[in-house]
């Protein structure tokens, strides 16, 4: 298991990295949920990814969702040197594996992914990444990329709204955006 663990580890960290600064801009637009007692000392964590800050988990994934891009796609693609054993593993650990999967990506907005890509706002190296993972779910475990449903094709679009707005600096819209895809799926992050 550490194994596969270190190996989307691998692919995991760039991407989070080259989003960072983006995440971080996200997650500011975001409700603050309450107020939270330092962690110090031994009981604290990390709240970063090799070299850059990022949010803590919430606004870290809502932020990625709001963007269109689940993190759960992050690194997928590292599942693909997994033999027949290695995969028993995994399942047998992570049980709901391909289900979670489906559901984040269906949560994957591809006019959004073309908006931040056109925009500058991600680098063509890490949209080559993320294809990469985007095609490995959908050629190799049959997991659709993108929405399914009403709920999700709603998402897709406030996702592209939300990024226009961000990027034309009307971030009082941009937070209002927010707060509709969270409600549309029902979780902030």
């Amino acid at each position: 298991m550490p194994k596969i663990v270190e190996s989307v580890t691998r692919r995991y960290q760039p991407i989070a990295e080259a989003l960072a600064d983006l995440v971080n801009k996200v997650a500011t637009l975001l409700p603050k949920r309450r107020a939270r007692k330092l962690h110090v000392g031994l009981y604290g964590y990390s709240r970063g990814v090799g070299r850059v800050k990022l949010p803590r988990a919430i606004p870290f994934t809502a932020a990625l969702y709001s963007l269109g891009l689940p993190p759960e796609i992050f690194g997928a693609s590292a599942l693909s040197h997994l033999g027949e054993k290695d995969w028993k593993m995994l399942e047998d650990v992570y049980k709901n594996i391909l289900f979670d999967l489906k559901c984040a990506a269906s949560y994957f907005s591809w006019d959004t992914f073309e908006a931040l890509l056109s925009k500058k706002l991600i680098k063509r190296t890490l949209a080559k990444s993320l294809k990469h993972d985007l095609e490995f779910l959908s050629e190799n475990l049959c997991v659709k990329v993108g929405p399914t449903n009403y709920e999700q094709k709603k998402h897709s679009l406030l996702s592209t709204l939300f990024v226009h707005a961000l990027i034309n600096e009307n971030l009082s819209e941009a937070k209002l955006y927010l707060m509709e895809m969270a409600k549309t799926r029902r979780f902030l992050g």
